[in-house]
């Protein structure tokens, strides 16, 4: 009775395996079928990224597992490094498909502080954006109270050395 269940669990765990390497075989047979060259050029830069990954990843996890199976330490063999930089790459993979949208916003009080540098030069263009931005939301009355440095100072006094410089308008002829 010992030695049947001895046998069992070996004859198991084979045609498990088995069952998986045929799993795994149909699942590759699209890509084997036609030349890789063909496959890659119908696909889009993020999945030729996926593919040669996908593939790096299956070539080298069946490399590992043949050592396992042939009685070697495949943590002691290089494919161990390879299978590291995949999982690497799998990651940056996923990073880049997580980027896909776009988290591009308007801050109004740096635009604000930018239109409002720009025009310092023409009082009539700096007093209508001084009333615009006061009557916009409320937000920005001035460019002082925009900066977080002006809130951080307070009252304090800034010395000559941080006062602002008036900008000089190259097109004024002055």
């Amino acid at each position: 009775m010992a030695d049947s269940m001895a046998t069992e669990a070996p004859t198991a765990v084979v045609q498990a395996l088995n069952t998986r390497l045929d799993t795994i075989t149909k699942l590759l047979e699209p890509l084997v079928c036609a030349p890789l060259n063909e496959t890659v050029g119908k696909l889009s830069t993020l999945e030729r990224c996926q593919l040669y990954v996908l593939l790096s990843y299956t070539l080298n996890t069946t490399i590992f597992i043949y050592l396992k199976t042939q009685g070697e330490n495949p943590k002691e063999h290089a494919v161990i490094r390879e299978l590291e930089r995949v999982t690497q790459y799998v990651g940056k993979i996923k990073a880049a498909q997580g980027s896909k949208k776009s988290t591009l916003t308007v801050d109004k009080a740096a635009a604000h502080r930018f239109v409002k540098g720009a025009l310092s030069g023409n009082p009539d263009q700096k007093k209508e954006t001084d009333e615009h931005a006061s009557t916009e939301d409320g937000e920005i009355s001035s460019a002082e109270e925009a900066t977080p440095k002006a809130k951080k100072r307070g009252g304090e006094k800034m010395s000559s050395s941080k006062k602002k410089k008036r900008g000089i308008d190259p097109f004024s002829g002055k």
